[in-house]
């Protein structure tokens, strides 16, 4: 056999493997393999199929290429579920933006380097961790749910959640495969969105699935995959050369109608796909505030001993908070950015302050429309804003009210015998207030504020990575 033949003869071997190898690749078959869990590189699966070619052909598969890229999708989604007999509807609102790791794997001509044979765009890669940031205006549910009446009857009532009521599954973070072949074979998009849950006791039974929100328990939801056979690779070619970032817009929109039943699903929104090709450095910084507010105006309870004056006895409230997040920072062709970040611990305690406690006794009781004192983990996992400011950075925080309710009841039978409850105490100011601190980011700073003697509190920044 001539040098030519045994040429021709290895790019035959070398493109069976590798094509071979993209038809049947995927995340859903690697991304359990302990190895890339803990490799902390998003080309690990191409790097694994250039070992298992050398092995087969002794030959270095040099055609074969990965680049590690960051793929974020932004979904803007609206569902109803309209249910027969007058039950009403079900809505699903989200806006959500998911960023995630992943590689683009390129397989070129063996004879003629520069044209390109297969390509394979892939995310998440289970090495590296994922990000949500949630637009809490555009992510609510209004989904009926049944409850046991007797033992042949069901009540039917709608459970409503938003905000903090409906958390994001990181370890389901959703799905991005472009795959292309120049023989044309299984050239395809497909995307999967992330999965939802809705806290326990918000909705116990679910009534029905739908279109777009298979329960995968009795309070998930996963986005189903969608397909889309449009992409080329000379659709991606420009920007990966230029180290750019792709983008592309899928609409969803789909009815399902059931017959004779009056019943029907409908799907509208869209799901916007950006892949940077970029190297992109990112650094992780945990944000730490803790810090006291007290009510300045308080309240006052109006106390009467019998042939006496009355007085009044000033009654407040205090709150301790403790606040921590996590935001990243990336750099990109020498530009660095605020990344998103998420809020990882969120505690509010509120303490009663009274002195005459020999005349009443004062506990916290529930304000109006409230079943807990303070806020205990309720923000945990929802989005941390934040920009850069040359070499500093402010972090914006949720609105969260202090509020407190106070119950005092006297402790003596002479005088005011009617118990007091006080008005709502508490403001929005702790958050507003830390929100507009510009801190310098470096690690170990640390900024201290202080409102007259009411407000104080503390910031502090440390680099996690």
């Amino acid at each position: 056999m001539g040098k030519a033949s045994r040429k021709f003869l290895l790019a035959a071997v070398l493109a069976f493997l590798v094509l071979g190898f993209a038809v049947s690749r995927g995340p859903a078959q690697q991304s359990d393999n302990p190895e890339w869990l803990k490799s902390g590189n998003p080309c690990w699966p191409t790097e694994q199929q250039k070992k298992q070619i050398k092995a087969m052909t002794g030959v270095d598969a040099n055609t074969l290429k990965c680049h590690p890229v960051r793929i974020s999708m932004i979904w803007d989604i609206d569902e109803t579920g309209h249910h027969h007999s007058g039950l009403g509807d079900d809505r699903f609102t989200a806006g959500l933006r998911v960023s995630f790791p992943g590689y683009l794997q390129i397989y070129f001509n063996q004879q003629k380097r520069t044209q390109v044979e297969d390509i394979f765009l892939s995310g998440p890669s289970p090495c590296c961790p994922a990000e949500a940031e949630f637009d809490a205006s555009r992510l609510e549910a209004s989904v009926l749910g049944s409850a046991p009446k007797g033992f042949s009857s069901y009540t039917f009532k709608f459970f409503k959640a938003s905000g903090a009521d409906i958390l994001y599954g990181r370890d389901k973070p959703g799905l991005f495969e472009l795959k292309w072949r120049r023989d044309g074979l299984d050239n395809r998009t497909e995307i999967g969105g992330p999965q939802f849950k809705i806290q326990k006791g918000v909705i116990e039974e679910p009534y029905a699935a739908s279109l777009l929100t298979r329960f995968m328990d009795s309070r998930s939801y996963r986005l189903q995959k969608l397909a889309d056979e449009s992409t080329d690779w000379d659709d991606i070619r420009p920007y990966f050369e230029k180290q750019d970032i792709w983008q592309k817009e899928f609409v969803l929109e789909d009815r399902l109608d059931f017959p004779g039943l009056d019943e029907f699903y409908a799907l509208r929104g869209k799901v916007t796909v950006q892949v940077d090709f970029a190297e992109v450095q990112t650094e992780e910084w945990l944000i730490t505030v803790t810090g006291q507010e007290r009510d300045f105006a308080g309240d006052e309870i109006e106390y009467k001993m019998p042939g006496q004056s009355a007085k009044k006895l000033l009654l407040s409230a205090e709150f301790d908070w403790l606040l921590e997040g996590k935001f990243k920072v990336k750099k990109r062709k020498g530009v660095r950015s605020f990344d998103g970040g998420i809020i990882t611990q969120f505690e509010q305690v509120p303490r009663v302050l009274f002195d005459a406690t020999d005349l009443f006794r004062c506990d916290l009781t529930y304000c109006e429309g409230k079943k807990a004192f303070g806020e205990t983990g309720r923000w945990v996992g929802l989005m941390l804003g934040g920009e850069l400011q040359g070499q500093s950075v402010r972090i914006q925080w949720m609105s969260v009210p202090a509020e407190a309710c106070v119950l005092c009841t006297p402790k003596k039978s002479s005088g005011t015998k009617a118990a007091f409850r006080s008005k709502k105490m508490g403001s929005s100011e702790f958050t507003s207030r830390i929100s507009r601190e510009v801190i310098p980011l470096k690690n170990g700073s640390v900024r201290d504020g202080a409102v007259l003697d009411w407000l104080t509190y503390r910031i502090t920044l440390k680099k996690l990575r």
